[in-house]
């Protein structure tokens, strides 16, 4: 026989007979009984068998209980127990066809009992054990994401997206590398204010059933440069006589907000970002500077 062998106990009670001790048997693939006594080969009425679909895998596991039993049998108790945490339930079904799904909370290896009997005579029954019929591990919690825009002038907003694999719920916790306020959303978006090379983490947990967490750091993830600051300007009615009034345009370049200084070259200045300027009494032309800002302290002049 293969590694696959389960051990079980069988019981079997006919109609007027007194029970006998259960024999230990070893089977492999379908869970199969055959009743043994004094080297004769008794018939049962009723034969329990069953199937686990499936039989492993991460909790919260559900597993269906595929009914294969012979024999008249009208009810079905399945008992579920786990040998290390002493965990037991059971269920009980009065439909062949039911099929029971029962969810395994926690991980362990668990041995499962079914007792088919025929519900008007419940003498006529038969019992199968099989032991370590469900293995249930520990649930998967792995931490991952991804962004848009990793990359830009400041302020950047850049748009995280949660890529974990979670086999049970979990709660979040960013946290951007910036000394700012983590977010607990699942996929929270973030303005990086100031340039700077920003490491990010995410640690997701589970809740209080399974306490359980993971986390991933990744380094220097987002990048954020100074903006770009240019300043640049056109003027209306550039010459004429006096008194003549110039309407100056701003056209400067830049991703933040700027604040303007105008030298008219007449000892007159100007803070407004597209001044007038009426010049007076001058046969030579002016000479005009502007003078841009950002709100990062980077300026620029033309």
């Amino acid at each position: 026989m293969g590694n696959d062998m389960m051990r079980y106990t069988e019981r079997k009670t006919q109609k007027g007979e007194k029970k006998k001790p259960g024999i230990i048997m070893l089977v492999t693939g379908i869970f199969l009984i055959s009743a043994i006594l004094l080297g004769n080969v008794v018939t049962a009425d009723i034969i329990a068998r069953f199937a686990a679909v499936p039989s492993s895998g991460p909790a919260p596991l559900n597993v269906s209980f595929i009914d294969m039993s012979q024999g008249n049998v009208t009810g079905w108790n399945y008992t579920y127990s786990n040998t290390t945490w002493q965990v037991s339930d059971n269920n009980t079904f009065t439909t062949r066809n039911s099929s029971p799904v029962y969810r395994f909370d926690y991980p362990g290896q668990y041995n499962v009992t079914l007792f088919a009997y025929n519900a008007t005579d419940i003498s006529d029954n038969n019992t199968v054990i099989v032991t370590n019929c469900v293995n249930v591990t520990s649930p998967i919690v792995s931490a991952n994401f991804t962004a848009v825009y990793r990359n830009g002038t400041a302020p950047m907003t850049v748009a995280f997206v949660d890529q974990s694999t979670t086999t049970i719920p979990v709660t979040y916790r960013w946290d951007f590398g910036d000394n700012s306020t983590t977010a607990t959303t699942r996929n929270p978006e973030h303005v990086y204010q100031v340039s700077g090379n920003y490491s990010v983490n995410l640690t997701i947990s589970a809740n209080d059933t399974y306490v359980v967490s993971n986390s991933t750091n990744l380094t220097n993830y987002i990048s954020v440069t100074n903006p770009v600051t240019s300043a640049n300007f056109t003027a209306v009615y550039r010459n004429g006589t006096s008194p003549m009034v110039a309407s100056f345009i701003d056209q400067s370049v830049s991703t933040t907000n700027l604040s303007y200084l105008w030298d008219f070259g007449d000892n007159f200045t100007s803070q407004e970002r597209n001044p007038e300027h009426i010049y007076i009494n001058r046969t030579t032309p002016y000479s005009v500077n502007l003078t841009v800002t950002d709100t990062f302290g980077s300026n620029s002049s033309v």
